[in-house]
């Protein structure tokens, strides 16, 4: 099963008022998707930088710092909370 599934299974669980042992699996197995991604997608930006070359590298840190600083949330952000 994907993230989108489990985590439907979560809420169906938690709005089903399930027993606290169940729900805390399911968290779980949430988390434990969750983490695997973040960790694929960590290992797939080191070797995309890998294969660049150094000026390559400088241009995209650039770009990743303007859209940076083009997408800042402002303070008092209801997501800040």
């Amino acid at each position: 099963m994907d993230l989108d599934q489990q985590e439907a299974e979560l809420s169906r669980l938690i709005a089903a008022n399930a027993d606290e042992s169940v729900v805390t699996r399911q968290v779980d197995k949430v988390e434990g998707i969750r983490a695997n991604l973040n960790k694929m997608r960590t290992l797939m930006l080191l070797r995309m930088r890998q294969v660049l070359s150094p000026d390559q590298r400088v241009q995209l840190n650039r770009l990743h710092e303007q859209w940076e600083k083009d997408h800042r949330r402002p303070k008092g952000d209801a997501k800040d909370k």
